[in-house]
C-alpha cells in the first residue's frame, strides 16, 4: 500500500514538528513540507482556536481533503469549512490512541465524517460552546473516572482538571458538579 502523503500545517513550529514526528513513527504515513502540497493526499491543520485567519490556509489547500485539529472553532465558520471540503474537526485534547490515524486514513480515502458541527445541543446557556478539553473532562467524569485519573489520562494535573470542571459548571450555569454530566448524558441520548 502506498503511504499517505500528509502536509501538516500549524502556526507554531513546535506543534508542527511534534505532529510530523508522530506521523513519521506510524507506518503508511509520510509527512510532507507545505511546498509539496501538490503531492499530498491530505492536509492536516492544527491550531488552538480556529478563527477567520486560519481560513486562508485552508483556502490555499483547496482541492486536497483536510482535517482540522483544534481546541475551539468559531461556530459561524462551520459553513465555510464545509465549503472548503474539510473532512473532519478533531478535538486536540480528546484524541486517544489511534483515533488520529483512523481519521487520516478515512479522510485520505475520500470519506467525510458527518456534517461539521459543534457538539450536540448548540451553545449552552452561558453563550459559548464547551471546548474539546471541557468535553473530554465531562465525558470522563460521566464514565466515573476520578479527578486524578482524568488528569493522568489527559496529561495534566489534578488541579487543572478541577479548574476545567469549575469552568464547565460556570459555562453551563450548573448548580453543582454532577449536573454537567447529567446534561451530557441526556444530550447523548437525545
Amino acid at each position: 500500500m502506498e503511504p499517505i502523503n500528509v502536509v501538516v500545517w500549524a502556526p507554531d513550529p513546535l506543534t508542527r514538528a511534534g505532529l510530523c514526528a508522530y506521523l513519521r513513527a506510524r507506518p503508511g504515513v509520510n509527512p510532507l513540507p507545505a511546498h509539496e502540497l501538490a503531492r499530498a493526499r491530505l492536509f492536516l491543520a492544527a491550531v488552538d482556536r480556529f478563527a477567520t485567519s486560519a481560513l486562508r490556509v485552508l483556502d490555499h489547500a483547496a482541492g486536497v481533503p483536510a482535517l482540522v485539529l483544534t481546541r475551539v472553532v468559531d461556530a459561524e465558520l462551520l459553513p465555510e469549512l464545509e465549503r472548503l471540503g474539510v473532512a473532519g474537526l478533531l478535538p486536540f485534547d480528546a484524541l486517544e490512541g489511534e483515533q488520529l490515524m483512523d481519521k487520516i486514513t478515512s479522510a485520505a480515502a475520500g470519506h467525510r465524517g458527518s456534517p461539521l458541527r459543534m457538539p450536540k445541543g448548540g451553545a449552552p446557556a452561558g453563550g459559548r460552546e464547551l471546548t474539546p478539553r471541557e468535553l473530554a473532562v465531562v465525558r470522563l467524569m460521566s464514565e466515573g473516572w476520578s479527578t486524578s485519573d482524568i488528569g493522568h489520562k489527559l496529561g495534566c494535573s489534578e488541579r487543572a482538571v478541577k479548574g476545567v470542571v469549575a469552568d464547565v459548571v460556570a459555562v453551563l450555569r450548573s448548580q453543582n458538579r454532577p449536573e454537567p454530566m447529567t446534561k451530557a448524558m441526556l444530550s447523548a441520548l437525545g
